[in-house]
């Protein structure tokens, strides 16, 4: 069947679960090795593209593991495993994968291309910079604050723009404190409602929510921008984002242009919180 029609690959899968076969017994009988390498990746990274829900755990696995080493490097579809990993509460293994560097504890959280130098990958942990009506974003190499490229954002006068589309998520070890720091610049941001960074917890049970300070004024140079927090006993992964929030008044338009770059995010100790 994955040969006659290649889009129907979850089907097909779905369909083989319903006989409790065992998942890299599936991949092993509708994905042959052999006929069309280049097919039975795409098939496989159609798994891992789907949300990974707990009884996916085992075929999103063998997916990942019957991938050829060539694929299993590839960023794009490391960031769509990673993703699974952190659906499915795996931190450690997640950070592992996303960061072989990276002490096994996750010790030490880390924004991810901080600096907008590489495209957003939009899934795993990595940048998701989506385009709302009202907003658009390119990276820009003629406007940086350090680096070869800082993370522009458009915004064109739209009204009542809740404006959520640039976030990363990032894991962090519990009972934390964290400095995250960064530059922005604007230009002719007119609105009563200007956009400010957010660092809030994503896991249920979980309430942390800081941001920094709106800016007051519609045009300034690169500024440092500081957000210093401490993560529940629990925490372990959050969600970094750019935000602009409707103005109180119906109808609060938003235009103007946004430069952000140099997003940094590190431990700090009981009296470096205190400075």
């Amino acid at each position: 069947m994955l040969r006659v029609d290649p889009e129907r690959t979850l089907e097909a899968f779905a369909l083989a679960r319903r006989v409790e076969v065992d998942p890299a017994e599936q991949i092993r009988q509708l994905l042959p090795r052999g006929r069309d390498e280049k097919g039975r990746e795409g098939h496989l990274a159609r798994l891992l593209r789907r949300k990974c829900e707990p009884e996916h755990r085992e075929l999103v696995e063998a997916a990942w593991l019957s991938l050829s080493p060539q694929s299993r490097s590839d960023r794009q579809l490391t960031s769509f495993y990673v993703g699974c990993l952190v659906d499915l509460r795996e931190w450690d293994r997640a950070g592992a994968l996303w960061d072989p560097h990276a002490p096994a504890s996750r010790a030490t959280a880390s924004i991810t291309n901080g600096d907008f130098e590489l495209p957003p990958v939009q899934s795993g942990l990595g940048w998701r910079i989506g385009t709302p009506p009202g907003a658009s974003w390119r990276r820009d190499e003629r406007v940086v604050y350090e680096g070869a490229s800082s993370l522009r954002l458009d915004f064109d006068g739209s009204p009542d723009l809740d404006y959520h589309h640039a976030s990363q998520l990032v894991l962090v070890s519990p009972g934390q404190r964290y400095r995250l720091t960064a530059r922005w610049k604007g230009e002719g941001l007119e609105s009563f409602s200007r956009p400010y960074l957010e660092v809030a917890s994503r896991e249920p049970g979980q309430s942390l929510r800081v941001t920094s300070p709106a800016p007051q004024e519609p045009r300034w140079d690169w500024q440092p921008l500081a957000i210093d927090f401490q993560t529940g006993d629990r925490t372990r992964l959050l969600l970094v984002r750019l935000r602009r929030d409707p103005g109180a008044q119906a109808g609060d338009r938003i235009s103007g242009r946004l430069w952000l770059d140099a997003l940094r995010l590190e431990p700090r100790d009981a009296e470096a919180m205190h400075e």
